[in-house]
């Protein structure tokens, strides 16, 4: 028999880059840590002044998987002035073993 994981999502949040350049965690569902917060805002290309986007991003933050993907907003918003160019989306999973038979 073989293990096979299992990834098991812990939270989900979202992450935006205004007109300003100012990035804003605008939504989280349970809660996101603040050490996980930090990582991912360093991780993810929204705090970065560069032209390159990331569109996916994934690593292990004290033993738990993160995945990030950002895209850019291609629709106009109705309010110029707080217009949202950049979103980025944050997925925290923790990995389960379970045993499943491998054919």
């Amino acid at each position: 028999m073989a293990g096979v994981e299992t990834q098991l999502m812990l939270s989900v949040g979202l992450i935006e880059r205004d007109v300003n350049n100012d990035v804003l965690w605008v939504w989280c569902y349970p809660s996101v840590s603040a050490e996980l917060r930090d990582v991912v805002l360093r991780k993810c290309c929204l705090t970065v002044d560069s032209t390159i986007l990331h569109t996916f991003v994934f690593g292990q933050f004290s033993r738990t998987w993160y995945y990030i993907t950002t895209v850019e907003v291609q629709e106009p918003t109705a309010l110029k002035k707080v217009g949202v160019p950049l979103l980025g989306v944050l997925l925290k999973c923790r990995t389960k073993a379970s045993m499943v038979p491998f054919p």
